[in-house]
């Protein structure tokens, strides 16, 4: 299974593909806990009519660690299997209100208009133990000799 798109052969370009996203906030100690539920709730989801898959992500936001899920599907139609009719408002379960000091209430949706070279790994930690450094990277410059 393909996470975003790409070429792939099973689906064809025309296809319309929809971003789901949807954030709320832990404390960095439950991060990591909070983050492998997370990741078990959508394994569980995987094989979900219409879902092509999901991306997680958080970052260490002063004293809370922010998370994002986003996920991608077919047509809103299969987004309806998870949300029924409310589908602007987001879906809670028993791990959101054991770990949430914060959450978004409604989810937006995008259309996704495209994507290159998107090879994402299935799991790493929670980027929640130190605050990151929002410094630009330095790059290495090769220098050329004559």
């Amino acid at each position: 299974m393909h996470l975003l798109f790409g070429p792939d052969p099973v689906r064809p370009e025309n296809v319309r593909m929809i971003a789901r996203m949807w954030r709320g906030w832990t404390r960095p100690e439950d991060a990591n806990d909070y983050a492998e539920g997370l990741r078990e709730r959508i394994r569980g989801q995987v094989s979900m009519p219409g879902k092509i898959g999901s991306v997680l992500l958080s970052q260490r936001k002063g004293e809370r660690c922010e998370f994002v899920t986003i996920s991608f599907w077919e047509s809103l139609d299969a987004i309806r299997v998870l949300a029924s009719e409310q589908l602007e408002q987001a879906v809670f379960f028993p791990l959101d209100d054991q770990y949430l000091v914060d959450r978004e209430t409604t989810v937006t949706h995008f259309d996704v208009v495209g994507s290159e070279g998107v090879g994402l790994p299935a799991r790493g930690p929670a980027s929640c133990g130190a605050e990151r450094s929002r410094a630009t990277p330095k790059r290495s410059v090769k220098s050329h000799a004559a």
